[in-house]
Protein backbone atom coordinates (compact mmCIF):
# COMPACT_ATOMS: atom_id res chain seq x y z
CA UNK A 1 0.00 0.00 0.00
CA UNK A 2 3.12 2.42 1.05
CA UNK A 3 4.75 1.65 -2.29
CA UNK A 4 1.28 2.60 -4.26
CA UNK A 5 0.55 5.73 -2.65
CA UNK A 6 4.15 6.48 -3.34
CA UNK A 7 4.29 5.76 -7.24
CA UNK A 8 1.27 7.98 -7.20
CA UNK A 9 2.87 10.83 -5.62
CA UNK A 10 5.34 10.08 -8.51
CA UNK A 11 3.11 10.33 -11.15
CA UNK A 12 1.27 13.41 -9.97
CA UNK A 13 4.82 15.30 -9.90
CA UNK A 14 5.93 13.94 -13.34
CA UNK A 15 2.23 15.27 -14.47
CA UNK A 16 2.76 18.36 -12.87
CA UNK A 17 6.26 19.16 -14.39
CA UNK A 18 5.32 17.52 -18.14
CA UNK A 19 1.94 19.79 -17.50
CA UNK A 20 4.39 22.26 -17.37
CA UNK A 21 6.54 21.90 -20.27
CA UNK A 22 3.89 20.76 -22.38
CA UNK A 23 2.14 24.44 -21.87
CA UNK A 24 5.27 26.05 -22.32
CA UNK A 25 5.39 24.02 -26.30
CA UNK A 26 1.66 25.06 -27.06
CA UNK A 27 2.79 28.69 -26.10
CA UNK A 28 5.76 28.73 -27.87
CA UNK A 29 4.33 26.60 -31.11
CA UNK A 30 1.09 28.89 -31.31
CA UNK A 31 3.12 31.85 -31.64
CA UNK A 32 6.03 30.29 -33.90
CA UNK A 33 3.36 29.11 -36.28
CA UNK A 34 3.96 31.46 -38.54
CA UNK A 35 3.96 31.40 -42.44
CA UNK A 36 7.33 32.22 -42.92
CA UNK A 37 7.85 29.26 -40.85
CA UNK A 38 7.46 25.18 -41.00
CA UNK A 39 7.48 23.80 -37.66
CA UNK A 40 6.90 20.40 -36.05
CA UNK A 41 7.02 19.31 -32.42
CA UNK A 42 7.70 16.56 -30.82
CA UNK A 43 9.15 14.69 -27.72
CA UNK A 44 13.09 13.93 -27.43
CA UNK A 45 14.90 12.18 -25.16
CA UNK A 46 19.00 12.16 -25.42
CA UNK A 47 19.79 15.82 -25.47
CA UNK A 48 22.47 17.63 -23.02
CA UNK A 49 22.71 19.89 -20.59
CA UNK A 50 25.64 21.36 -18.45
CA UNK A 51 26.31 20.62 -14.91
CA UNK A 52 27.24 23.18 -12.19
CA UNK A 53 31.07 21.97 -13.09
CA UNK A 54 30.73 22.81 -17.04
CA UNK A 55 30.44 19.07 -18.52
CA UNK A 56 28.19 18.23 -20.67
CA UNK A 57 25.77 15.25 -19.90
CA UNK A 58 23.69 14.07 -21.26
CA UNK A 59 20.20 13.35 -20.33
CA UNK A 60 17.51 10.35 -20.45
CA UNK A 61 14.38 11.97 -19.42
CA UNK A 62 12.27 13.17 -23.20
CA UNK A 63 11.17 16.90 -23.49
CA UNK A 64 9.75 18.79 -26.09
CA UNK A 65 11.13 20.04 -29.35
CA UNK A 66 9.68 22.14 -31.65
CA UNK A 67 11.82 22.26 -34.94
CA UNK A 68 11.55 24.90 -37.38
CA UNK A 69 12.65 23.42 -41.03
CA UNK A 70 15.46 24.78 -42.99
CA UNK A 71 16.03 26.96 -39.56
CA UNK A 72 16.84 25.39 -35.49
CA UNK A 73 15.53 23.35 -32.97
CA UNK A 74 14.02 24.76 -29.85
CA UNK A 75 14.24 22.39 -26.73
CA UNK A 76 12.02 23.28 -23.60
CA UNK A 77 13.76 22.08 -20.71
CA UNK A 78 12.75 22.15 -16.92
CA UNK A 79 14.80 25.34 -16.59
CA UNK A 80 15.49 26.31 -19.87
CA UNK A 81 14.70 26.96 -23.56
CA UNK A 82 17.66 25.89 -25.94
CA UNK A 83 17.88 27.32 -29.59
CA UNK A 84 20.35 24.97 -32.11
CA UNK A 85 21.36 26.19 -35.54
CA UNK A 86 23.99 25.84 -37.64
CA UNK A 87 26.06 28.69 -39.32
CA UNK A 88 28.51 27.97 -42.53
CA UNK A 89 32.50 28.77 -41.22
CA UNK A 90 32.94 31.12 -44.06
CA UNK A 91 29.96 33.28 -42.72
CA UNK A 92 31.23 32.50 -38.78
CA UNK A 93 33.94 33.58 -39.85
CA UNK A 94 33.12 37.16 -41.23
CA UNK A 95 30.08 37.69 -38.94
CA UNK A 96 30.24 40.51 -36.10
CA UNK A 97 28.42 39.25 -33.73
CA UNK A 98 26.74 42.74 -32.66
CA UNK A 99 23.33 41.34 -32.92
CA UNK A 100 23.47 38.46 -31.01
CA UNK A 101 25.39 40.27 -28.25
CA UNK A 102 22.29 40.25 -25.83
CA UNK A 103 22.10 36.61 -25.73
CA UNK A 104 23.61 33.54 -24.32
CA UNK A 105 25.09 31.43 -26.09
CA UNK A 106 28.13 28.50 -26.70
CA UNK A 107 29.31 27.85 -30.68
CA UNK A 108 31.19 24.01 -31.23
CA UNK A 109 32.39 22.29 -34.07
CA UNK A 110 30.31 19.77 -35.76
CA UNK A 111 32.20 16.91 -36.13
CA UNK A 112 33.09 16.98 -32.53
CA UNK A 113 29.54 18.11 -31.50
CA UNK A 114 30.91 18.50 -27.95
CA UNK A 115 33.97 20.75 -28.42
CA UNK A 116 33.88 23.89 -27.61
CA UNK A 117 34.72 27.20 -30.02
CA UNK A 118 33.06 29.93 -27.86
CA UNK A 119 31.27 30.16 -24.46
CA UNK A 120 30.96 31.63 -21.28
CA UNK A 121 34.39 33.09 -20.48
CA UNK A 122 35.98 32.93 -24.01
CA UNK A 123 35.80 35.48 -26.66
CA UNK A 124 34.47 36.34 -30.33
CA UNK A 125 38.28 36.64 -31.29
CA UNK A 126 39.00 33.75 -29.82
CA UNK A 127 36.63 31.74 -31.52
CA UNK A 128 37.06 32.52 -34.61
CA UNK A 129 41.16 32.59 -34.49
CA UNK A 130 40.10 28.70 -33.41
CA UNK A 131 37.53 28.37 -36.21
CA UNK A 132 40.26 29.70 -38.47
CA UNK A 133 42.58 26.95 -37.89
CA UNK A 134 40.31 24.48 -38.35
CA UNK A 135 38.67 22.38 -41.34
CA UNK A 136 35.42 22.40 -40.38
CA UNK A 137 32.19 23.51 -42.88
CA UNK A 138 29.99 24.45 -40.39
CA UNK A 139 30.01 25.69 -36.63
CA UNK A 140 27.06 24.89 -34.28
CA UNK A 141 25.37 27.20 -32.14
CA UNK A 142 23.46 27.12 -28.73
CA UNK A 143 21.29 29.71 -27.73
CA UNK A 144 19.40 29.60 -24.31
CA UNK A 145 16.54 31.91 -22.63
CA UNK A 146 15.52 31.12 -19.76
CA UNK A 147 12.40 29.25 -19.33
CA UNK A 148 10.09 32.03 -18.70
CA UNK A 149 10.67 33.46 -22.17
CA UNK A 150 7.32 33.87 -24.14
CA UNK A 151 6.58 33.51 -27.91
CA UNK A 152 7.00 36.81 -29.43
CA UNK A 153 10.58 36.96 -28.10
CA UNK A 154 10.87 33.60 -29.45
CA UNK A 155 9.40 34.84 -32.39
CA UNK A 156 11.70 37.70 -33.21
CA UNK A 157 14.76 35.94 -32.78
CA UNK A 158 13.74 32.63 -35.15
CA UNK A 159 13.74 36.14 -37.73
CA UNK A 160 16.54 37.50 -36.28
CA UNK A 161 18.38 33.89 -36.79
CA UNK A 162 16.57 33.63 -40.72
CA UNK A 163 17.79 37.17 -41.42
CA UNK A 164 21.60 36.56 -40.56
CA UNK A 165 21.90 33.38 -42.17
CA UNK A 166 21.86 30.48 -40.07
CA UNK A 167 19.97 27.59 -40.57
CA UNK A 168 19.73 23.66 -39.68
Amino acid sequence: MERMKRDEETIAELNRIYRRLEQKQIELARKLFHRIFRIESQYYSGHFRRTESGQLKENDYPIPIISIKGLCDIEIDLDCISVYTTLRRQAALAYSFEKLKAYRFEASTTKRYLSDLYCEGSTIEQMKAALAESSEKEVNFLFTFDFDTDGETMLNFAKLLRREGFYY
